[in-house]
Order: C-alpha cells, then sequence, then structure tokens
C-alpha cells in the first residue's frame, strides 16, 4: 500500500471518528467545540472557527480557535454577512468551498498576518446555514490537496449535525 493511500485511510478514519464524536455532543455548543478542537488536533488545520447564520443578514460565531491556536468559544460574536465578503460572495454563488492565497489573514477584523484561508458553506438542502472559516497562520504551511478534500468532507459531516 502506497504511502499517499495510507495517509488518505488515516484521514477517513480520523473523519469517520469526528463523526462520530459529533453524534455523541450533548449539545450544539458542544458538537462545535468539538469539530474545532479535533481538526486543530487530527486533521492539521492550524485554526478554524464555525459561524451560523442567525437571520437574514446576520451570522454569529460558535467556536473556533485564537491567533495562539487556543480553541475559544465565539458565540459573542456578531456581524453581518456582509462583512465577511469571501463567505458571503461564496453563499451568493452557492459555492460550497473555496480557498484564497497569498491573502490577509484575519482575527475579528484585524489583520494578524498573511497566508492562505478557506471557507466551506454549510447547507441545509437549498438553505445556507454557515460556514467553517480556516487558515494558515500558525505554521505557514501551505495547503495540500488532501486538507482540501477533508475540509469538505467535514463540512458534509457538520452540516446535517446542525439541522
Amino acid at each position: 500500500m502506497s504511502t499517499r493511500h495510507t495517509r488518505y485511510n488515516k484521514e477517513i478514519d480520523v473523519l469517520h471518528e469526528i463523526s462520530y464524536l459529533l453524534g455523541r455532543a450533548k449539545s450544539n455548543s458542544d458538537m462545535y467545540r468539538i469539530a474545532v478542537e479535533q481538526s486543530i488536533k487530527n486533521l492539521n488545520i492550524d485554526r478554524i472557527a464555525i459561524f451560523l447564520i442567525t437571520g437574514p443578514d446576520s451570522v454569529q460565531g460558535t467556536y473556533g480557535t485564537d491567533i495562539e491556536g487556543n480553541v475559544v468559544d465565539e458565540s459573542w460574536f456578531t456581524s453581518t454577512i456582509e462583512e465577511h465578503v469571501f463567505a458571503s460572495k461564496m453563499i451568493q454563488e452557492r459555492t460550497f468551498i473555496s480557498f484564497q492565497h497569498h491573502t490577509s489573514l484575519l482575527h475579528n477584523f484585524a489583520n494578524v498576518g498573511m497566508g492562505w484561508n478557506g471557507y466551506v458553506t454549510l447547507w441545509d438542502g437549498n438553505e445556507a446555514i454557515g460556514w467553517i472559516a480556516c487558515d494558515n497562520l500558525l505554521t505557514s504551511l501551505p495547503l495540500k490537496p488532501s486538507q482540501v478534500n477533508i475540509l469538505k468532507m467535514l463540512g458534509f459531516i457538520v452540516s446535517p449535525k446542525y439541522c
């Protein structure tokens, strides 16, 4: 078995474990925390956050990663969807996953570095319910093709759990 195939199987096993843990979460809040913790710990994602659409033009944070890599409760964070230009465009164009390279990395709308960032939109049928945001602030490592697929699958796992 090739190294690439072995690594892919390991990533699938990790996603299965994350799905199992999310299914056993006691609350939505617990589920978001677990998704963020497991993504950082087992999917080699530097920073990740989950945002939920709470109204026609409003979004609220759940859990995410601060600029030092700590998992933090971000349920206090609210803003308009339009303030998140990249995510807003993805939702309007019904794009499921997209990345920006060599871009400003933000934390609470403040520039904290440069690198890649990605968004995975979360859907309930045809309705956008939120998104996962991630970046490489801590390590500055390039985005790997396997990370794109893993994040895509993570979006599919998190979306139905929200509903």
